[in-house]
């Protein structure tokens, strides 16, 4: 994972902010990805299981968890993003019981077919504006459209097998590229 935001973070084109870079290590948070890692293998269903048998109560209780870890890691990341080889002193302040709520509510807007795609843009609204120590608020242009049709596009194409690593660099550049630095308010 530190590559891939190693990555995501020098392709952030911020005028105001040059160079971006990520510090982080693993060996920070190890213990974070581990259990999320956990979460994520103590929610499949037993390979040996009939259908009826194997209820997904699992995966639901673990969904406040998996939430504060990903709050972790969010931290962490935005903690060790630079400029220049500097540090920045970003800080999220965004609550725990704030991204729980919304963590909770993406999923819970899966049922919808296509409300996940708002939710996810509101929940990247709410992120970006609880950075602190940029020299204007973070912003995230997306709208629920973009989203949609892109996820979509994306889904699409992962069918044809081969494009899949072209599609992955196409999704992930584009949805780094929504988040920039709005001018400071008077």
């Amino acid at each position: 994972m530190t590559a891939f935001y190693r990555w995501a973070v020098s392709h952030l084109r911020v005028p105001q902010i040059p160079a971006l870079g990520f510090t982080g290590k693993v060996g920070d948070i190890w213990w974070v990805f581990i259990l999320m890692a956990l979460c994520a293998y103590a929610g499949l269903p037993e390979a040996h299981a009939a259908p009826k048998e194997h209820v997904h109560v699992l995966p639901i209780m673990l969904l406040p968890i998996q939430a504060i870890l990903s709050w972790l890691a969010l931290r962490w990341i935005i903690e060790n993003i630079t400029s220049a080889g500097q540090p920045l002193a970003l800080h999220f302040n965004g609550s725990v019981l704030g991204y729980i709520g919304w963590t909770l509510l993406l999923y819970i807007s899966f049922v919808t077919i296509i409300g996940w795609a708002w939710v996810t843009t509101a929940m990247m609204r709410w992120i970006a504006g609880n950075i602190d120590g940029t020299p204007g608020p973070v912003v995230f242009n997306a709208s629920g459209w973009q989203v949609l049709w892109r996820t979509f596009a994306l889904s699409l194409g992962c069918i044809f097998i081969i494009p899949i690593p072209w599609l992955l660099h196409w999704y992930a550049r584009w949805y780094v590229s929504q988040f920039a630095i709005g001018p400071r308010a008077a």
